[in-house]
């Protein structure tokens, strides 16, 4: 690595200290929670961190280990599975209860 190559590094970890990015992509994950259900796009959500498309699709899946479709469905099934689990919890019970009767018989 050459001198100048080493500067541009160095200028690039004193800019945006990895703090300032974790902060950057929390606020974009929260805006992911809160927003879910909506028709969200990746401008959004790059611009809910202040980053650019790619470089947002990067630190993500960096610092997350997931891309950001694969999060956005799980968050996504999670609510899904919270809702129907809280919504229809006695009539589910009774309506697979009949069924595995049903199906032995």
């Amino acid at each position: 690595m050459t001198y100048y190559q080493e500067q541009v590094i160095e200028i690039r970890r004193n800019m945006y200290p990895k703090s300032y990015l974790y902060k950057q992509l929390k606020q974009a994950k929260e805006f992911i929670d809160r927003h879910f259900a909506e028709h969200i796009d990746l401008d959004d959500m790059a611009g809910e961190a202040f980053l650019s498309k790619f470089h947002f699709i990067r630190l993500f899946k960096s610092i997350y280990h997931q891309t950001l479709h694969q999060y956005l469905t799980a968050v996504r099934i999670e609510k899904a599975k919270e809702l129907f689990k809280n919504q229809h919890n006695g009539s589910r019970s009774m309506f697979f209860g009949r069924f595995r009767q049903h199906q032995f018989v």
